[in-house]
């Protein structure tokens, strides 16, 4: 876990070590266990990184990091969790490892299976490697976006870093403002949206694509490595059996999860989400040491204090509890701090309250926390859709057959069936087939009216509306949040949610069991049956991370 950085130029360029140089110290913050960098022989690729020690704490681990024989140089972002299945894999193919790290394991399964190594990897990553035969530069990005990856060409180089900053601090071309991006979030309210940044010159490299750049002065061509699976709408998969399948998989990822050469503590909010992953980390750490947890409290807030659910789930299992108490004095004197690390805008004052958790984190020594962003996006947990889902369940079985099935759905949340009639779907997004390339929109009309055109494609489904969610709109802008609050502090932020396996078991599962027993995300919650507390399990209420960002904002600006 760490920053990447990097240049790679049509001609030998003498300026490419001092920007890394300046793009690496930008981004110490990601990683203050190692700093270096690395140009190829022949000038045309430099590369550089910040390290976080996690897995193999040597610095024979360091990256830029290349194979035996010198042809392939890799910089790397990010965990790969089965990387000790891989090993064995690579071994039995001619592997002789000089590390017991993750980093190695993935450069020998590239150089084995060229790029459809990165289908079969379970973890987080943004990418880098340098062909040294080829002169070919390939880039890569986890299934969903977890670790981020921007990207933006001058002059016949193509520059590449985690976060946006570093590309600014490279060189000012990268830090003009993109008009259209604003008027988009200012209008419409839309962030982390297609491959648009809020700077003009620098894009988003799209998650679960990689792409071979051969000339930096080409239009890069992305390739999908990954998408989640077509939903099943054909038929109701029996719910026992769907239960102790997604129970199977999370708690395969929550261990996949814990793997690590450093102490794993946790985020709790109290929720349903995290706190299956507290207790489901309980169980499978096996640590002679109490799991340690870390929540938000206001209790001058009692509407939007979590403390006592959190605390129900610290007692279950032992836990040592931090409770971290943000204030308004904190959230005035930290705002510009926050929108530093953020590099772009974001929708809420929570940002700030996850900031304040990491913050605390740093303060005890912990370098790995596990968090429970994407099961809401997965298993249905927005009451917001609600609309969509009833609307589709309703047409497919008439008035009284979605009467019949939805009848403990309605009376919990409170849904008059002749309400049904006049409720109005979420704005829907297509979803991208496999291995169809990602678009392109260089050179093309980028106009507010073409973005609007591309983002506002209509569903076709429910279903398509959650994978819509993961891949395209609510999850890509949490991930941005996560992964800059976290690494501001020297934190890896693990989701075990966002497995891939676990992401489309879920997705496929038939629409009317996220609502299963009238409960949103319902097969989730009958899948936790006897890993949580009841109470905790049936919560309809929803917080997260909040913040008093009415009362602070208010006061704020008179």
């Amino acid at each position: 876990m760490c920053s990447i950085a990097g240049i790679y130029s049509a001609s030998v360029n003498q300026n490419t070590i001092a920007q890394i140089e300046v793009m690496n110290r930008s981004m110490h913050h990601r990683g203050p266990d190692g700093t270096g960098h690395w140009q190829s022989f022949d000038q045309r690729a430099t590369f550089g990184h910040n390290r976080l020690a996690i897995i193999d704490l040597s610095a024979r681990a360091d990256p830029p990091f290349s194979s035996t024989d010198g042809r392939h140089t890799l910089v790397f972002n990010g965990e790969i969790y089965n990387y000790r299945e891989l090993r064995v894999k690579c071994e039995k193919l001619g592997s002789k490892f000089r590390t017991t790290s993750d980093t190695e394991v993935l450069l020998d399964m590239y150089r084995h299976f060229g790029n459809d190594c990165w289908a079969q990897f379970r973890g987080m990553w943004a990418a880098a490697i340098y062909d040294s035969e080829t002169k070919a530069l390939t880039l890569s990005r986890d299934h969903v976006g977890i670790k981020p990856l921007h990207y933006g060409s001058k002059n016949g180089s193509l520059f590449f870093a985690s976060e946006i900053k570093a590309l600014r601090f490279a060189d000012s071309f990268f830090g003009e403002i993109d008009e259209t991006t604003v008027e988009s979030f200012i209008e419409h309210g839309y962030l982390d949206r297609g491959p648009w940044t809020f700077f003009k010159n620098v894009r988003r490299f799209p998650a679960a694509h990689f792409a071979v750049i051969r000339n930096p002065n080409d239009k890069i061509t992305f390739e999908r490595y990954w998408n989640p699976i077509e939903p099943c709408t054909e038929k109701t998969i029996e719910p026992a059996e769907s239960a102790r399948l997604i129970r199977q998989l999370f708690e395969e990822s929550v261990a996949l999860h814990l793997e690590s050469d450093v102490q794993v503590g946790a985020c709790l909010s109290g929720g349903v989400d995290s706190s299956a992953i507290v207790c489901s980390a309980a169980i499978l750490g096996n640590s002679k040491v109490p799991l340690r947890t870390f929540t938000t409290e206001f209790p001058e807030y009692a509407l939007i204090d979590e403390t006592k659910w959190a605390r129900k789930i610290n007692d279950k299992v032992a836990a040592q509890a931090t409770f971290v108490q943000p204030t308004y004095k904190d959230f005035v004197e930290t705002f510009d701090r926050v929108l530093f690390h953020q590099d772009e805008p974001f929708g809420s004052a929570s940002i700030f309250s996850q900031y304040s958790i990491f913050s605390a984190i740093k303060k005890t020594g912990i370098k790995v926390v596990l968090d429970g962003q994407g099961a809401d996006e997965v298993f249905a947990g927005y009451v917001g859709l609600m609309p969509s889902y009833l609307r589709q369940s309703f047409g497919q079985l008439g008035f009284f057959g979605g009467l019949k099935q939805n009848a403990s759905l309605l009376w919990r949340y409170r849904i008059s069936p002749l309400d049904i009639f006049r409720l109005r779907t979420v704005r829907p997004t297509a979803t991208l087939s496999k291995l169809e390339p990602f678009p392109l929109f260089d050179g093309a009309d980028d106009s507010l009216a073409e973005r609007l055109r591309y983002l506002n494609r209509p569903y076709s489904s429910f279903e398509q509306m959650l994978t819509d969610l993961v891949t395209e709109t609510n999850l890509p802008q949490l991930l941005r949040y996560e992964d800059r609050d976290s690494m501001a502090h020297s934190i890896e932020s693990r989701v075990p949610f966002l497995d891939p396996k676990l992401i489309s078991a879920g997705l496929s599962l038939h629409a009317s069991l996220k609502y299963f027993k009238g409960y949103t995300k319902g097969i989730l919650r009958e899948a936790f049956t006897d890993l949580i507390p009841e109470d905790v399990r049936t919560r309809v209420s929803k917080l997260g991370f909040p913040a008093p960002e009415e009362q602070w904002l208010t006061k704020l600006l008179d």
